[in-house]
């Protein structure tokens, strides 16, 4: 229970930066790890809408392809049904 409360801590201060910051460069420095905690958290539809609102901004910015390229491969895992985390990754000490 823990964990989730933090998880969810975590992917609401992540939106709130990213739809106030949207090209900001922290936004697609975590994004990835916001995909794997939004799928921990059951919020990975969530965070890929939020990562697609970022992405529709209209102007270049350092990691919008970074940000696509993400999309792209979530999108595809989350419609095959398959996990975002390998199972090799831990969370454990991340809170």
């Amino acid at each position: 229970m823990q964990r989730q409360e933090s998880f969810d801590r975590w992917l609401d201060l992540y939106r709130t930066t990213a739809y106030a910051h949207p090209t900001h460069r922290i936004v697609g420095l975590f994004a990835e790890r916001a995909l794997l905690y939004g799928q921990q958290a059951g919020r990975e539809r969530q965070i890929l809408d939020v990562l697609r609102h970022v992405a529709s901004i209209p102007l270049p910015f350092e990691s919008k392809e970074r940000i696509l390229a993400l999309i792209n491969g979530a999108t595809c895992l989350v419609a095959a049904g398959q996990t975002l985390v390998s199972p090799e990754r831990s969370f454990e000490g991340v809170f």
